[in-house]
């Protein structure tokens, strides 16, 4: 989206801002990193607290393809030999139901980055605020503020046992992901019919015949099922089990197993 610069003007007493977004992953800092950049006035709400508290440094593992590659580039991020930024991988290494296996590098020099998504989300935060973003860290959405039309004009945050506050502005972005208090308040969150999988990661120090560069990708018949992952940096190997959500839940009850790493064991074991 092409957007028009705007000169900064004084904003009336009744306003924060002009954008309030809320949400400071890749999302949220990258908008509010653009509209920043073309003078407009910005505030940027982020739940965690990202000025005292350590964020998880590895909630799932990320893989950053060519085209969010190019997305980085165009906010200027610098990229090479970034602390977020661990091992690339060019080639994937399918094993397949019966035992077949195969190596297939990724066409015309494809590369897909393996990212730290705690560093990187600091990053591109950092980033913003260089910009003239202004980041209020620790702020966790809890309601709507809706105008005498009923159009919303901005939200209500919470900051610990603090009274909630109130920040004002005339376009609300919501970046705050699957887990949104404003899709829950404005009751637009729906099912998706086509979500009947999951992915369950986990992290190990050691994996056997797991080279440097390639994505491992594991097929099973059972359940439709699949074990994905590679080496991140020596010592650090992420996989994730994808399998269907019934069967998940199944195997969930039959083991009493909850957690990503439990479970993916009860699954191999069968």
């Amino acid at each position: 989206m092409s957007l028009p610069d705007c000169p900064t003007a004084r904003l009336p007493d009744s306003l924060d801002a002009e954008v309030v977004v809320v949400g400071g992953g890749p999302a949220g800092a990258a908008t509010a990193l653009h509209l920043a950049r073309h003078g407009r006035r910005v505030i940027l709400l982020e739940g965690r607290d990202l000025a005292h508290e350590r964020p998880a440094e590895l909630r799932s593992g990320e893989v950053l393809s060519p085209g969010g590659q190019h997305e980085l580039a165009r906010l200027g991020l610098p990229t090479r030999g970034a602390c977020w930024r661990y091992d690339d991988f060019t080639a994937l290494r399918n094993h397949w139901p019966g035992g077949r296996v195969t190596l297939d590098p990724l066409p015309r020099g494809l590369v897909y980055w393996q990212t730290n998504r705690g560093r990187l989300d600091r990053a591109l935060v950092a980033l913003a605020r260089a910009a003239g973003v202004t980041v209020h860290d620790g702020q966790r959405v809890s309601d709507l503020l809706r105008d005498d039309r009923g159009a919303v004009c901005g939200v209500v945050t919470k900051a610990g046992r603090a009274p909630g506050r109130a920040w004002r502005a005339p376009v609300v972005v919501d970046a705050s992901g699957r887990y949104s208090a404003i899709l829950a308040r404005l009751d637009a969150k729906r099912p998706d019919p086509e979500f009947r999988r999951a992915a369950l990661v986990s992290f190990y120090e050691w994996m056997p015949d797991c080279a440097r560069g390639v994505w491992e990708q594991h097929f099973f018949a059972v359940h439709h099922s699949a074990v994905k992952g590679a080496m991140m940096a020596p010592g650090l190997y992420r996989f994730s089990l994808e399998i269907d959500l019934a069967a998940r839940d199944t195997y969930a009850a039959r083991h009493d197993a909850h957690t990503p790493h439990t479970l993916t064991l009860a699954v191999l074991r069968d």
